[in-house]
């Protein structure tokens, strides 16, 4: 699977595949290195979200509506049961993607959603549109931002290729 993009009056939606996961299901043990694989695998999903996400510039101006989309091939998809831990590091990176110290900036209301998938697909979307005026745009909160140290070089490279490979040769999107 490629990256899609869409761009329309207003917004912006880009679809890209990405595994999410539950962290509340499965047992993935409590070891030292399970901690540091879970710890990767969630820096990987950030920082492969806000690459794509920043790819598809510009993005409409503030406030925005955000609207994150799972998808997975499942026949139980439960709407609450743990969509939003599944879609954490999305949400993070969106943020870091829109310039933001997190995802509590009042300019920003998320959107949380999921749907089902053919066998084998797992793809994530991220939708951007333009807010209705004086519906979320205040000043954000001033807050200490952590920094945070990048992925291994190999895993950011590949994920970034993936991008440049997607914009130059879309399948089935527009630029």
């Amino acid at each position: 699977m490629s990256i899609r993009i869409e761009r329309f009056s207003g917004g912006v939606r880009v679809t890209f595949p990405l595994h999410t996961e539950n962290p509340n299901n499965g047992a993935r043990g409590w070891s030292k290195n399970a901690a540091m694989a879970r710890a990767r695998e969630d820096k990987r999903r950030r920082e492969t979200t806000k690459a794509v996400v920043l790819a598809v510039r510009p993005h409409p101006p503030f406030p925005v509506i955000v609207t994150v989309t799972r998808g997975a091939p499942s026949s139980g998809l439960d709407e609450w049961d743990g969509l939003g831990a599944a879609l954490k590091r999305v949400i993070d990176g969106v943020a870091d993607a829109l310039g933001l110290p997190g995802d509590r900036d009042p300019r920003v209301e998320w959107r949380k959603k999921q749907r089902r998938t053919p066998s084998g697909v797992y793809e994530v979307t991220v939708e951007i549109v333009s807010a209705p005026s004086g519906t979320t745009d205040q000043p954000p909160r001033d807050r200490n931002s952590r920094k945070r140290k990048g992925s291994s070089p190999e895993a950011v490279a590949r994920d970034i290729a993936l991008v440049n490979e997607s914009l130059c040769h879309p399948a089935g999107g527009t630029q």
